[in-house]
């Protein structure tokens, strides 16, 4: 709980927090989290049922997943979920006919830079419309939201999107539409892998500053809205070298922990690069420059990363290579007996410092 400790630090009662269940949907954890008083971001009916079992409020459930079937929204209005976000007036026509009178945040798009994944949502130029249209069919459009994008290293993107959301606020209000109350400002603060980033602190006074730059002495509920970096930096992955290939001056360390088994697909899709350690030798064991494998022999399932890691020359068969920072995503995201290499199993162990070495 250290991290969400961090986050309610520095909103300092200005704001308060909505994890993204996506990023780990690990019993133990969102019952710890809603203990604490968060929200939960839910993308699917099994999460909004993983999120009730951890006895979250409803009422503090949101849905953000616009990839919505009808059947998927009327699903989640009956377990008790009131709001959904929503980008098009397709969606808000399908949140009328299945989950009648529920509350709207409007999902602008960003096109941020300095983030590995852009996000979805509507032109600042939609908004209006969809506002006003929602308000004719009976919905509550409750406030607006955004994503400036996944591991976001550059917080004046959230300045520059609270100033366009601003900008839509005052607009929806002069079409006569009261009632606008919420400013999710999404996720993206980063997690740290093998390079420094900005830290929750720094990205939350950039939000809380831009806030009151751009609203002023307004009523604003400031939602914030982390994944990886509350729990990404809790988890740690520890693997055993199978074989070290030396080959054409290059050398392979494949381990028995990969893209696939291991669920690390994100150095693949979005640039993370996990900090690596090798647990059985001296950290100042002389060492050398690999190319870190999974067990498949595919092409794909190695750790792609811009600088080559280094590990110790005298690495051997059976000795262990802890990966830091894979607390999110990755024990979602494994894949079922790839190549016959079954998912790691996954342990939830009592709170404790741990300085993993980067």
């Amino acid at each position: 709980m250290h991290a969400y400790d961090r986050y309610l630090t520095a909103l300092a009662g200005r704001g308060r927090v909505q994890f993204a269940v996506k990023a780990r949907p690990e019993p133990q954890l969102l019952e710890a989290l809603v203990r604490r008083g968060a929200g939960l971001d839910v993308a699917s009916t099994n999460e909004i049922r993983a999120a009730l079992a951890a006895e979250c409020p409803p009422e503090l459930l949101s849905h953000s997943n616009v990839f919505r079937h009808e059947r998927e929204i009327a699903e989640s209005f009956d377990l008790g979920v009131r709001v959904f976000c929503a980008d098009s007036a397709a969606e808000l026509t399908r949140l009328r006919r299945a989950a009648p009178g529920a509350s709207v945040m409007l999902r602008l798009t960003c096109a941020p830079a300095g983030s590995e994944l852009p996000r979805f949502g509507c032109h600042a130029t939609e908004a209006v419309a969809l506002a006003q249209l929602a308000d004719e069919i009976g919905l509550h459009v409750a406030g607006l939201t955004w994503h400036v994008g996944t591991q976001q290293t550059d917080p004046a993107q959230w300045r520059t999107a609270i100033e366009q959301a601003a900008a839509v606020w005052s607009a929806i209000r002069r079409a006569g539409i009261d009632g606008l109350r919420v400013l999710n400002v999404g996720g993206g603060v980063p997690a740290r892998y093998r390079r420094d980033v900005p830290t929750v602190e720094t990205c939350t006074a950039t939000i809380l500053a831009a806030v009151d730059d751009h609203f002023g002495p307004a009523e604003v509920d400031v939602v914030v809205e982390p994944g990886r970096s509350l729990v990404a930096e809790a988890g740690i992955t520890v693997a055993r070298v199978k074989s070290v290939l030396e080959r054409g001056g290059g050398v392979a360390v494949v381990l028995d922990a990969g893209i696939w088994n291991a669920g690390l697909v994100e150095c693949l899709l979005s640039g993370v690069e996990y900090p690596v350690h090798a647990l059985d030798h001296p950290a100042n064991a002389p060492d050398r420059p690999v190319r870190l494998c999974g067990p498949t022999c595919d092409p794909l399932d190695e750790l792609r990363v811009a600088t080559p890691y280094r590990l110790p020359v005298a690495l051997a068969p059976g000795d262990r290579v802890l990966i830091g920072s894979t607390g999110a995503y990755c024990a979602s995201t494994t894949a079922t007996d790839f190549c016959g290499y079954p998912p790691l199993p996954n342990h939830v162990l009592p709170a404790r410092a741990m300085e993993v070495s980067r």
